[in-house]
């Protein structure tokens, strides 16, 4: 057998990389696609370092593998690390992927080690329903299933009306208000499962400047001069290669826990799908925690989503922690 390495990617193979990725997507009939400026901002990331916290898995002089780390470090509630990664098709079942994720786990290991040990610790890996091999890759290395998503999707036809709330003033997204967005999100995400603070940096290079996200097509809503509430959306072209539909996705949305119940995110998804359908999508998809504390599952399907695809998060637990915090 031709000798396997893992090794840093350099910021020149980001080609190669993109299509082993687009490779695996296709095999395992992905829903969506990772588009080679995903690829690139893996690379320059300041939060996940390519060199520390991203490998290539080499068998002899081919690219069959990729494995990814991330971390954004919390300081209260909960600290996690996130895993992507993948094995080409044509290479699997030799103990590649095993040997891939046991450096992922490693290497999340050591970023969740220089956390605060009150603090509970978690690796997640994530899969969509009926991808078995990963979910035993996942079960072997001592994962453990813990979490179920939703994807949901609607057609933008028959759009309800765009109204406010009482009290409520709903407006497009502007750049002066980045900050106030990511406060928002820091409190509204307390109480959701497996999410964490995002610092200034983490924010703007992971929201709102990610790949895909459409800050044009995206509402904010004002008690006043308060922000309560926003919607971050996106959208992705090569999608539509995999799905045939032009979706606007909703990223993001949150509301702060004084404003829920209000209809608050009725209506600035409403608004989000007038935007879509204003664009030039035919279609809009968000994803969902299926045991949301804030019942948004419910109000989606009102709006006239269904469900389309289920995800699955399974944890490693590194520490349990003594933090009174729930992690929900």
């Amino acid at each position: 057998m031709r000798e396997v390495a893992l090794r840093p990617v350099r910021p020149d193979e980001a080609n190669a990389l993109h299509q082993l990725i687009r490779d695996i997507e296709i095999a395992d009939e992905q829903h969506w696609l990772t588009t080679l400026d995903e690829v690139r901002d893996y690379l320059r990331s300041p939060n996940n370092s390519p060199e520390n916290n991203l490998r290539a898995v080499w068998l002899g002089d081919r690219l069959v593998g990729w494995g990814r780390v991330t971390h954004s470090p919390s300081g209260q509630k909960l600290e996690r690390a996130k895993l992507l990664g993948g094995i080409h098709p044509d290479v699997r079942r030799r103990g590649l992927g095993t040997e891939l994720l046991a450096w992922q786990v490693d290497r999340a290991g050591q970023r969740l080690d220089s956390t605060p040990h009150e603090l509970e610790a978690i690796i997640i890996a994530e899969r969509y329903e009926g991808q078995d091999d990963r979910g035993a890759l996942f079960a072997a290395a001592g994962f453990e299933d813990a979490r179920w998503f939703d994807e949901l999707q609607r057609d933008l036809t028959a759009l309800p009306a765009a109204i406010e709330p009482d009290g409520i003033a709903i407006a497009p997204w502007n750049d002066s208000h980045h900050e106030s967005a990511r406060q928002v999100y820091n409190v509204a995400f307390l109480d959701h499962w497996g999410t964490t603070p995002r610092s200034e940096e983490a924010w703007l290079h992971d929201v709102i400047n990610e790949p895909g996200h459409r800050i044009d097509l995206s509402f904010l809503a004002f008690d006043g001069d308060e922000m309560v509430a926003y919607c971050l959306n996106g959208h992705y072209a090569d999608d539509e290669a995999v799905t045939g539909r032009r979706d606007g996705w909703i990223e993001s949305i949150c509301t702060l826990p004084s404003h829920r119940r209000r209809g608050i995110a009725s209506a600035l998804v409403t608004r989000s799908l007038h935007s879509f359908a204003a664009a030039g999508f035919n279609s809009s998809m968000l994803g969902v925690d299926s045991a949301s504390p804030t019942g948004a599952g419910e109000i989606y399907q009102r709006l006239g989503f269904r469900p389309l695809h289920r995800g699955i998060a399974s944890i490693f637990t590194i520490r349990k922690g003594t933090s009174p915090v729930r992690m929900y």
